[in-house]
């Protein structure tokens, strides 16, 4: 009896080609590139200046992010005149092509009439959560001032591609028991953080890493020393 093997190698081939490009060509690595701000491309526009920005490479092409503030060149603050601060980002991809495009845009801002906000808080941090090929970014900033000690607003921002995430809440401030006086006790205020509603349609480790990355970079103020 003589067994033939064409069908088992055929099957096997058929097999093996099918499932090939799966990994085969695996999601290409995030690769980081030098920024400097003094070297922008013409057709990459923003407004304000540059706090810092980020190049790299992913499966969408070159892309470049910018952090830029506005802030009034003749502002000054305490005269009883609020002054507007605002804050920009920018996410541009330029294809194998050449072709430069804006991929996303956002925009904050806050009225100040004794101290400025802070600005950008954080580094820009660009990573590959999801082993996807496609770079996650996020940053940190605040905008809004005070005019005494209480806990100010600031956020995260969160990209992967072009959607959009958000963690808003407040600083951290340690500072004298208002309730209590007379004890002497310490309190801490603030420490709210709230994350948008884009976080529950994200992988688990979206909204890992973003509370780990909030928890680092938000100010923790002591004004209470016991």
């Amino acid at each position: 009896m003589t067994i033939s093997y064409k069908p088992y190698v055929a099957l096997l081939l058929y097999y093996f080609f099918a499932i090939l490009p799966v990994w085969a060509d695996p999601p290409a690595s995030i690769v980081r590139l030098q920024f400097d701000k003094d070297r922008v491309e013409a057709a990459i526009v923003y407004q304000g200046s540059i706090l810092s920005g980020a190049r790299w490479t992913d499966v969408k092409g070159e892309n470049t992010l910018i952090v830029s503030q506005l802030i009034p060149g003749d502002a000054k603050l305490g005269t009883h005149e609020d002054i507007v601060q605002e804050l920009f980002a920018y996410q541009y991809v330029k294809t194998p092509a050449g072709n430069i495009t804006l991929l996303w845009h956002f925009h904050d801002w806050a009225e100040n009439a004794c101290d400025r906000g802070d600005g950008l808080i954080s580094p820009i941090d660009v990573t590959d959560l999801d082993s996807d090929g496609m770079a996650e970014t996020r940053f940190m900033y605040n905008v809004q001032g005070g005019c005494d000690l209480s806990p100010r607003v600031h956020k995260l921002v969160m990209h992967s591609g072009e959607t959009p995430y958000l963690i808003q809440g407040t600083d951290s401030i340690r500072m004298r028991n208002e309730e209590r006086p007379e004890a002497r006790s310490c309190k801490v205020y603030g420490e709210e953080k709230q994350f948008d509603a884009a976080f529950k349609k994200t992988p688990a480790i979206f909204r890992h890493e973003a509370a780990n990355f909030w928890d680092h970079f938000i100010p923790k103020k002591n004004w209470c020393h016991d």
